[in-house]
């Protein structure tokens, strides 16, 4: 009976927020297509895959939508401060810094084993300041959202009633369906996209904030896309950096990106172990503690 009542309120507050989310979006999303009409946007360069235009018209939406969210739910629902929901001030900008590092260097150390080795070759270097800078704002958005959704709110609501480590696993598979319809994907581009929702999950576990998970993923998809010219989850994308792959997919990651790689599957294991094992709390986060159920 204790069970089904946990599964009942976790239904409950996913629901809401799901409504909240959706319909947030639908009402800013047709505000500011609205706007579009009076051709306010900036022309981008041709034949290029626009930034702006998803970040404007999806994303921001989207942002407003799942902060609409968790303050609906978390706070004014259920009565919950903000860090349940991972936003302390305290250490915020060094765990900003901590997260951004780690990713480009996730994304870095294996460009250049694959360089050094000539797996890749450096074609060219084209930088349009229009489409780099776009495009950094456009991941800013796009993964701060993802991590609102399944780290701000997914994984604590399963945590509390549950227990981490089943909330980690789950946010994670959520994470995987949520990029299951990427072009190009395969099998180790599936693993790996689950490690890395099981990485940023623990990730969230040990600062008990969001800002680490946020700027990591920020770090990740930038500096993979835009900065060193692998795709993005099977997207091809600008960079300034211009490659040609020429070892074998299961290195390189093909059409998929560097995150379709054998290669990255094992700096995402290292770098979850690293996290976990570093980790006082071993996956129980101390402000979950409380015997409520809601």
């Amino acid at each position: 009976m204790e069970y089904l009542k946990k599964t009942g309120w976790t239904f409950v507050e996913i629901l809401v927020f799901l409504a909240t989310l959706f319909l947030t979006y639908f009402i800013i999303g047709s505000i500011l297509s609205s706007i579009s009409i009076l051709n306010m946007g900036i022309e981008s360069p041709e034949q290029t895959i626009e930034p702006y235009e998803g970040l404007i018209y999806d994303y921001i939406p989207l942002l407003i939508g799942s902060v609409a969210g968790i303050l609906l739910v978390h706070q004014y629902i259920f009565r919950r401060s903000p860090a349940f929901s991972g936003f302390k001030r305290r250490y915020a900008l060094s765990h900003w810094s901590y997260g951004f590092v780690i990713g480009f260097a996730m994304i870095g150390i294996p460009f250049c084993i694959l360089w050094v080795f000539r797996l890749i070759t450096i074609q060219e270097i084209q930088f349009d300041r229009y489409l780099f800078w776009g495009f950094l704002l456009f991941f800013i958005v796009q993964a701060t959202v993802e991590e609102l959704m399944l780290r701000s709110f997914l994984l604590p609501t399963l945590a509390k009633r549950f227990n981490v480590t089943a909330a980690v696993i789950i946010s994670a598979l959520a994470f995987t369906i949520l990029h299951g319809a990427n072009p190009n994907i395969g099998i180790v581009s599936i693993l790996n996209i689950f490690l890395a929702g099981v990485m940023l999950g623990a990730l969230f576990i040990k600062t008990e904030m969001i800002w680490a998970p946020a700027s990591l993923h920020i770090s990740w998809n930038f500096f993979q896309g835009s900065f060193f010219g692998f795709e993005v989850s099977g997207l091809d994308l600008y960079s300034w950096i211009r490659i040609d792959e020429m070892g074998n997919d299961l290195l390189t990651g093909g059409e998929f990106g560097l995150e379709g790689s054998i290669l990255a599957t094992a700096v995402l294991a290292l770098v979850t172990f690293y996290i976990w094992r570093s980790s006082d709390h071993k996956f129980k986060i101390g402000y979950l503690s409380s015997p409520s159920l809601t």
